[in-house]
């Protein structure tokens, strides 16, 4: 299964730091009848008149409009500043029915899933192509590491992963190895079950992280744990992953504009 963009979408989806080709887009939403043209079209403007401004807080009003075909698999979600949705949640199971809708929201978006409930889910998913997704967070899932392996193939492509609160083990992130070529932000935590590991748990994260052919790519680094952070030592030694920029002692960053211009920032500790 691929995924591909949406009508008039495609050089945005290629390109998406450009605006012309993001009124492309907007000029077939148009077309097409779809008020997320008009919006996307109003949001851009750069001095938008006292008609125009009252026309966008009308459409932002009406903000389940303003996604689309994913209005039946969306659970909460947010608009950005170019008229787009920048973040959306959904089930295991939305996901899985609305995948090409939820996709076509933004080449960007960061997409939290809420629930992966039994088996079948868990494969169906893994059958997604969740590289379309720039930023995901599978945080709370209880994957542990049998169901991190299961889906690790479909994470190849994925920008941003966050797996926070999901009881894995450092072995579980080779399952991650061959598909963390393009992975530029990780976040892990510990979950309630794992307090008695304390240091170790992520100590174990922070070595395997450590494989720089596996994880060069990094950028940004997260680790929270109820009981302890990662060693001073192994803090050091990951410092030496060639691109990375941050880490962060923290829960995860949520905010994708926020996440975006950490992995730009110096090097350093969060």
């Amino acid at each position: 299964m691929s995924f591909i963009p949406p009508p008039g979408a495609a050089a945005f989806w290629e390109h998406p730091d450009d605006v012309e080709a993001l009124e492309v887009w907007a000029d077939t939403l148009l077309e097409r009848g779809d008020v997320r043209g008009e919006f996307i079209h109003l949001s851009l403007l750069s001095a938008p008149n006292l008609a125009q401004q009252a026309r966008t807080r009308t459409l932002r009003g009406r903000s389940t409009a303003l996604v689309g075909p994913a209005k039946p698999y969306l659970g909460a979600f947010s608009l950005g500043a170019k008229g787009l949705v920048t973040q959306a949640s959904c089930s295991g199971r939305k996901l899985i029915d609305g995948f090409a809708h939820l996709a076509a929201l933004n080449p960007r978006l960061a997409l939290r899933v809420l629930s992966l409930r039994g088996e079948a889910q868990l494969a169906a998913v893994a059958a997604l192509p969740l590289r379309a997704f720039r930023t995901l967070h599978l945080d709370g899932l209880r994957l542990g590491d049998a169901k991190l392996k299961v889906l690790a193939p479909a994470l190849e492509g994925v920008a941003n992963l966050s797996l926070s609160n999901n009881a894995l083990s450092g072995d579980a992130l080779s399952a991650l190895r061959p598909y963390a070529g393009r992975l530029e932000a990780l976040a892990l935590g510990t979950s309630y079950s794992q307090n008695a590991l304390g240091r170790s748990i992520v100590d174990a994260w922070a070595e395997a992280l450590l494989d720089i052919e596996a994880f060069g790519a990094l950028r940004v680094v997260s680790f929270h744990n109820h009981q302890a952070p990662p060693s001073s030592r192994q803090l050091e030694r990951l410092r030496a992953l060639p691109n990375l920029r941050r880490i962060l002692l923290s829960l995860p960053i949520t905010d994708p504009d926020e996440l975006e211009r950490l992995k730009g920032a110096a090097t350093g500790p969060g």
